[in-house]
């Protein structure tokens, strides 16, 4: 086992816009050349050299490659300085490279846009409620149906209220998790499969109670709106699906949940193409009331995201 642990947060992920996957001129050029420099000494049938310290599995798609059109982690710790998605790392050896900017903001995207839509089908059923309340069906309903019905409506505004201060916290680990892929000391944080594969990352326990003291009040809310739809055949009626959050309801399953979908599969793919939602492109986990950060403001948020989550775990 391990006994460190990797503390999720401080990454800085901003909308998916082109202005924000662009790379600084002169860190890509800094990074090219010291590419091009690599493959002109060696062979074309070489394999490119990767050091333990940026071979982390969970990032084997990005791993150091002589293909100068591919975003890759280093084959080695180097230090910069102008890194945007992860500047915890700016100063400091790290795997991550201007070039890595790109997938890293794609899989912030795309867990963002799976969290999105997960909301948004909570939206839709709660708004096919509110439309079947004005039927002639449910106006013809019995008194006892009615009462069910209107109980079951009653639970989704709760419930919706508590969704984006709980997918801001998810989105702040993602953002951290994504960012693991520039620690060159991730063997002491993981555990491994006899074949190398990792099988667990050592998430601490202070990013499980983060999430869970803003995602707990929604799992419950929504739990209980399940709940009450069940309760009632007019609630039923609706052919939109509920998601599932069961994973939230307690500390205990949103931290499996952290540990096995979240930790284990950090860039996952972005959204499809063509269906973004509208309504989460502005979504920035480090801006107030969903408004785009500046970069610099950004940057302040994030070094100060260690001090309020001491702060916000206090209260």
């Amino acid at each position: 086992g391990s006994s460190a642990s990797v503390h999720a947060g401080g990454a800085c992920f901003g909308p998916s816009r082109a202005h924000a996957l662009a790379m600084r001129t002169e860190p890509a050029v800094a990074l090219l050349s010291a590419a091009a420099a690599g493959v002109a000494g060696a062979s074309e049938d070489s394999a490119p050299r990767v050091s333990f310290e940026c071979a982390n599995p969970l990032f084997k798609a990005h791993w150091y490659t002589n293909d100068l059109e591919f975003s890759h982690l280093q084959g080695e710790p180097e230090t910069y300085t102008r890194l945007e998605r992860c500047p915890m790392w700016n100063h400091r050896r790290s795997c991550c490279n201007p070039s890595m900017e790109a997938p890293q903001q794609v899989a912030f995207d795309g867990w963002l846009h799976h969290l999105g839509l997960q909301v948004n089908h909570l939206e839709v059923y709660f708004r096919s409620l509110r439309a079947l309340g004005q039927s002639e069906e449910y106006r013809h309903s019995e008194a006892l149906e009615r009462a069910l019905f209107d109980r079951a409506l009653g639970a989704f505004p709760p419930a919706l209220a508590h969704a984006k201060r709980c997918v801001r916290a998810i989105m702040a680990f993602v953002a951290g998790m994504i960012c693991f892929g520039c620690n060159p000391r991730w063997g002491e944080l993981v555990w491994r499969s006899a074949d190398g594969g990792v099988t667990a990352v050592n998430v601490s326990g202070s990013s499980c109670l983060y999430v869970d003291l803003r995602c707990g009040p929604f799992g419950r809310a929504v739990k209980l709106a399940s709940r009450r739809v069940m309760e009632s055949g007019l609630a039923k009626a609706p052919e939109a699906a509920l998601p599932d959050f069961s994973m939230l309801e307690d500390r205990i399953s949103s931290c499996e949940w952290l540990r096995a979908a979240v930790a284990l599969q950090p860039l996952r793919g972005g959204p499809p193409p063509g269906r973004r939602l509208a309504h989460t492109d502005d979504f920035d986990p480090f801006a107030a009331a969903g408004r785009p950060a500046h970069p610099d403001e950004r940057g302040r948020q994030c070094a100060a995201l260690g001090g309020r989550l001491a702060d916000e775990l206090r209260t």
